[in-house]
């Protein structure tokens, strides 16, 4: 499904969908982003949203904590820079919409297997401008197709194309779930840098499906705006 009809959905949930929630104080947490963990894991392309014209660099992103744990984890933002010096974060959660989507997002796609399994640059590209598209878009429906909304994939070379038809399909995914949440999904929020999606395992669903996302957590970050 190339266009989800987001008006529809957030009258079905009881809440209208729009920006993800402002910064809030939480848990206090001190943490910085040590980069790409492998080459074969992020994809460049260029997106539109609004008037402006963004280079992206999305890959899978490191975290680690001043306590020595590492997790990995979305950007939620889209013009913000990460920090690879300590910063402190707050641990919350989004807008109860965007909440909604996002773990049916990570929910969903957690359970694909086979070709469909999650490990490619392509891929972790994809899911985060699903990321993106559930938390920025303003039109009444969700695409990352060009000329769609105020957020889609501005490049119509081949990779292109292929990474908006899939960013797509994870839309789909996200919008059409009706199982379990499989994860549990935070707001690591920073008033300066690049806010974070965290994405854990719920201790009911243990690791299944996950293992095939790759997922301790996962994270793609916009590196540069053009």
């Amino acid at each position: 499904m190339a266009f989800i009809q987001r008006a529809a959905v957030a009258t079905a949930l009881g809440f209208g969908l729009g920006l993800g929630a402002a910064h809030a104080t939480g848990t206090p947490i001190t943490l910085k982003t040590d980069g790409y963990t492998s080459a074969s894991t992020h994809a460049t392309t260029s997106v539109k949203y609004g008037w402006d014209t963004l280079s992206v660099d999305a890959g899978s992103f490191q975290v680690t904590t001043s306590a020595g744990k590492s997790f990995l984890a979305f950007c939620a933002e889209i013009s913000q820079f990460t920090s690879s010096n300590w910063q402190t974060y707050y641990v919350g959660t989004f807008g109860s919409a965007d909440q909604t989507l996002l773990q049916g997002l990570f929910s969903s796609v957690a359970s694909f297997s086979g070709s469909a399994k999650v490990d490619s640059g392509l891929e972790y590209a994809a899911l985060q401008l699903a990321v993106w598209e559930i938390m920025h878009e303003t039109a009444t429906t969700a695409s990352l197709t060009k000329g769609s909304g105020t957020l889609y994939v501005n490049d119509t070379s081949a990779s292109g194309l292929s990474l908006a038809s899939l960013a797509n399909t994870y839309l789909s995914a996200a919008y059409n779930w009706e199982g379990p949440s499989l994860v549990k999904v935070e707001k690591l929020s920073n008033g300066s840098y690049q806010d974070l999606v965290r994405v854990t395992p719920v201790p009911e669903a243990g690791t299944f499906g996950l293992m095939a996302l790759g997922l301790a957590g996962l994270a793609l970050v916009r590196r540069r705006k053009a």
